[in-house]
């Protein structure tokens, strides 16, 4: 009899039990199962402060669900230096951090990049793509992403009259070499219709001369190097490694773009359909802010900076060695957040445009004369192809 009432007891004790834990359980399964628990009746809102104390408790230790990625696919030159924040955005986790999906598509130059730019939202493009771009393609320019002229060298003989005249003459630089009586009918090897002719160019205007003073043989650039090389002209345009190279050692520059101030830049360009539209300008947005603190961490990191460098170039097929990347980080240097806004917003010299717009119309001129554009394309590169929606979204969420 003991252990028939102590056997009940026991059952009994273990159905109270089980009652009580499945009331506890409920609640306990609505807070931990749940990212956001199930709206409550009125009478649970009445049931006991306690118990909505610990629903809140553990609600607020459950994770966030995971934001939806962003997505937007941009265009790149082969090796270029607007690449390379990319490629270190992407290497570093830059990209993964802004939470932005980032399909990059490789071209060898701006106007092949520009024939794909209806699958294409973002191109990262130097002067070539630029001015196509907006004249050609209805695109507008969104960003500037860095100097374009740091690699375009004139190189003259040590033993010439161009040398031997020195430093000191030239009024758009004083370190440019040469005066006006030892350009004047020098012989000169350059590439026509491009940024090394643009160089010639301004070199001799700083003596108050034109391209009718010298003798210029005009041939295409590794052509131009090789025969500067062998023994050829007086004076030789030349741009990218090859301005780098052991061979000219024994040479001395006379000039560079940057001495010149040529203006030349890489920009990013997008439809302007794209820009408007919610999705892809918010992509926009996201991959720019990434993009600036990609250029920000590569200031920071010069060595790690070079070493992605090289790694990009080879992923392109082209070879890259460590003092080639130094020289081409150093040379055109990717401008800062800071430096994009200025330039975009800041009144030229002129008064009449930004910084970004004069530097782009003064080339845009020199096509002009090179019959590449006529005087009416002004007018389309002016007509809305420069827009800030983009930049000052940006700027104005630091």
């Amino acid at each position: 009899m003991r252990r028939i009432r102590r056997t009940v007891s026991i059952l009994l004790t273990m159905i109270l039990m089980t009652m009580v834990l499945a009331g506890c359980g409920d609640t306990g399964n609505q807070a931990g199962s749940s990212t956001n628990p199930p709206k409550q009746d009125s009478a649970q809102a009445d049931s006991g402060q306690a118990g909505s104390d610990d629903q809140d408790e553990q609600a607020q230790d459950t994770p966030a669900a995971p934001q939806q990625m962003q997505k937007i696919t941009i265009g790149v030159i082969d090796g270029s230096l607007a690449g390379s924040i990319v490629w270190c955005a992407q290497q570093e986790g830059i990209f993964e951090k802004y939470g932005i999906e980032v399909e990059a598509q490789t071209f060898t130059n701006g106007m092949v990049m520009l024939e794909a730019i209806d699958n294409i939202d973002v191109a990262l493009t130097g002067i070539g793509g630029i001015l196509a771009g907006t004249i050609n393609y209805d695109t507008q320019i969104i960003s500037v992403i860095a100097p374009d002229s740091g690699t375009q060298y004139l190189f003259v003989r040590p033993d010439g009259a161009i040398a031997a005249a020195g430093q000191g003459h030239n009024t758009l630089n004083p370190e440019i070499y040469g005066d006006a009586e030892s350009w004047k009918g020098a012989q000169v090897l350059s590439t026509s219709g491009n940024v090394l002719q643009y160089l010639l160019m301004n070199v001799l205007d700083g003596f108050g001369l034109t391209l009718d003073d010298v003798q210029v043989t005009w041939m295409d650039m590794p052509t131009c190097n090789a025969s500067f090389l062998a023994g050829e002209g007086d004076a030789a345009t030349v741009t990218g490694s090859v301005s780098y190279a052991e061979d000219k050692a024994d040479y001395v520059v006379a000039a560079t773009g940057p001495m010149c101030d040529l203006g030349l830049t890489t920009c990013m360009l997008a439809d302007p359909a794209k820009i408007e539209a919610k999705e892809t300008h918010d992509a926009m947005v996201t991959f720019l802010k990434a993009c600036f603190e990609s250029v920000e961490w590569m200031r920071d990191n010069a060595d790690a900076a070079q070493a992605h460098m090289i790694d990009w170039c080879e992923y392109c097929g082209q070879e890259c060695t460590p003092q080639l990347a130094k020289l081409y980080l150093a040379a055109d240097p990717n401008y800062t957040l800071e430096e994009v806004y200025t330039m975009m917003h800041e009144t030229s010299s002129e008064g009449d445009y930004s910084v970004v717009e004069e530097r782009l119309l003064k080339i845009l001129d020199f096509y002009v004369q090179c019959e590449n554009y006529v005087e009416s394309d002004k007018d389309k590169f002016l007509d809305n192809k420069f827009t800030t929606s983009i930049i000052d979204e940006v700027y104005e969420s630091k």
